[in-house]
């Protein structure tokens, strides 16, 4: 028993001892402006360059981030979607998100994404879950016919108990009969 105590103690005085390496947020975009590839971007994958030419410009690195950004806007189709091999939502709400946050007009990329949505599928189960082992209220709001909906579910222990008592909810039959059937938005 006694060794155990000394063990402990001694590993409580030298936990301080043990340093990490000093980190460097210079050494970072460094790094990072290592592993672009020479026409700006990186790995010609759209979210990649997305994030790094956000954090290029956060870090001051503009001349980088702006060579992230014209590669970028080489990707833009025709019809305002990214990638020009082929339009991807995700990539294009990517490209999105950058040019906006560089000021640039994204008119035709938000109709684009617009008109890329699709209604959800009517079959199947939507279900909500809860992470808990508590009791209390789950408050479930969504807007249907131009109002705002709102339902108090009780929780008791993680469980729903007037939807089967399980810790899934399913929003198609236990909120409203056909809720996610009827309105598929």
């Amino acid at each position: 028993m006694n060794k155990c105590w000394l063990i402990l103690v001694l590993l409580i005085f030298l936990i301080p001892l043990i340093q990490a390496g000093n980190f460097s947020s210079d050494k970072a975009y460094q790094w990072l402006i290592s592993k672009s590839t020479g026409d700006g971007s990186y790995n010609k994958d759209i979210p990649t360059v997305a994030f790094a030419t956000l954090a290029l410009r956060q870090s001051g690195a503009s001349l980088q981030a702006e060579k992230s950004l014209s590669w970028l806007k080489t990707q833009n189709t025709s019809q305002s979607c990214f990638p020009k091999t082929g339009c991807k939502t995700k990539d294009t709400a990517f490209a999105l998100w950058t040019l906006s946050n560089f000021n640039e007009d994204t008119t035709t990329i938000e109709k684009w994404l617009n008109n890329a949505q699709t209604s959800s599928v009517s079959s199947g189960n939507w279900w909500l879950e809860i992470a808990t082992t508590n009791s209390g209220t789950c408050v479930i709001s969504y807007q249907k016919a131009n109002s705002t909906k709102t339902f108090n579910i009780n929780v008791e222990r993680g469980y729903f108990p007037s939807c089967g008592n399980t810790t899934f909810l399913d929003l198609n039959s236990c909120l409203e009969q056909g809720l996610v059937t009827k309105n598929p938005f």
